[in-house]
């Protein structure tokens, strides 16, 4: 009845009122562990944090804090940066701030730092080898080691799934004297990436989300196209604070998050137009399995690592925003119009090309 109905409202909580309401006794069970450890502390690790719907994760990281403060206990939570909902300003506010209650501690390094990513990622592989009792040199040429670098994008894990790809078809093809059987070469990389591509694109639901996927990809097909098409080169330049404030510059940097791009640090342009100059840009690359392919093998590869390649991505021509993608793309449009031959001369209703060659059989006219 409505008394019963009413009765039972009364006892109505949400599950986060349910836990607080046992803070007090997960608090009590975390300090017999930590007694039984002789004090010494603990971690908390939560990997994939971005799982948690981004409108509760204040609230979760409230609790947790709340639960584990000054026990000696420490949390690090894992997330793709993009999606990671950590603070959420109020009375109270919800989640933990940064420089306040948390510090951010970046996984991965970046080709930002190339030799030192460089480095980093060589001793890794040469730590494995030297266990397996093999030099690293007979494995792997000075041009397939660049290659493998610049397609991990300074991610530890890609890099060393990238290796084993590569080493399996160095290990299928036919040994040659310029070609060694069991030695990875630049082409043996190349020819790996596609599958770690199509993981990728497999991945982006997950790692993306159902609300942002399909936009996520748009903007990616439209960098790509400026990139490839429009530009005929595998970096671009994004003015820094659209990254912060425009939808499309947030897609950029989540797309970066996500390994389809790789940042590359700040750059400033070289040009004597105003509109650039004082600005902030950052730079990126377009990730090497989304066009290590045939169809666009021309495509020009700035060797950004390099001093001169430093400077060369400095132009302007590789400033990127959708509106200059747009007006390219009516400057191709209105160029392929002025290249298209006129229309045949028509003269009653026979055309020049009909009084060369004779009529055209038609196949439904019984000819």
């Amino acid at each position: 009845d409505e008394r019963t109905d009413e009765k039972q409202a009364q006892f109505t909580r949400t599950k986060l009122e349910g836990l607080r309401a046992e803070t007090i006794e997960f608090r009590a069970a975390l300090e017999l562990a930590l007694a039984a450890t002789g004090n010494r502390g603990a971690i908390v690790i939560l990997d994939d944090f971005y799982f948690i719907r981004r409108e509760d994760q204040p609230d979760v990281l409230s609790y947790l804090h709340s639960v584990v403060k000054n026990l000696g206990i420490w949390l690090k939570i894992g997330a793709v940066e993009h999606r990671l909902n950590e603070f959420e300003d109020g009375d109270p506010p919800k989640g933990l701030q940064f420089t306040q209650d948390a510090g951010r501690v970046a996984m991965d390094v970046t080709l930002a730092h190339f030799d030192h990513t460089r480095d980093f990622l060589e001793g890794i592989l040469s730590d494995i080898c030297s266990l397996a009792d093999i030099d690293m040199e007979k494995l792997v040429t000075e041009g397939a080691r660049t290659r493998l670098l610049v397609a991990s994008g300074g991610v530890p894990r890609d890099y060393l799934n990238l290796v084993q790809a590569s080493l399996a078809k160095a290990t299928q093809r036919k040994g040659e004297p310029n070609r060694l059987q069991n030695k990875i070469n630049a082409e043996d990389v190349t020819l790996s990436l596609p599958d770690f591509f199509a993981q990728r694109e497999n991945d982006l639901l997950v790692d993306a989300g159902p609300e942002d996927v399909d936009r996520l990809r748009k903007r990616f097909a439209d960098v790509l196209d400026f990139c490839l098409n429009l530009r005929n080169e595998n970096v671009f330049l994004v003015e820094a604070r659209h990254l912060r404030e425009e939808t499309w510059g947030r897609d950029i940097a989540a797309l970066s998050d996500l390994r389809f791009f790789h940042r590359l640090g700040n750059r400033t342009v070289k040009s004597s137009e105003p509109g650039f100059t004082g600005k902030r840009f950052e730079a990126f690359v377009l990730d090497l399995s989304s066009y290590a392919s045939t169809r666009v093998r021309g495509t020009k590869e700035i060797e950004f690592w390099t001093p001169d390649g430093y400077q060369e991505l400095r132009g302007a021509r590789h400033v990127y925003t959708p509106e200059i993608a747009d007006d390219m793309h009516q400057e191709v449009a209105k160029a392929a119009k002025k290249a298209t031959p006129p229309p045949p001369e028509v003269i009653g209703q026979t055309s020049i090309f009909d009084q060369l060659v004779g009529p055209h059989n038609d196949p439904d006219d019984g000819s």
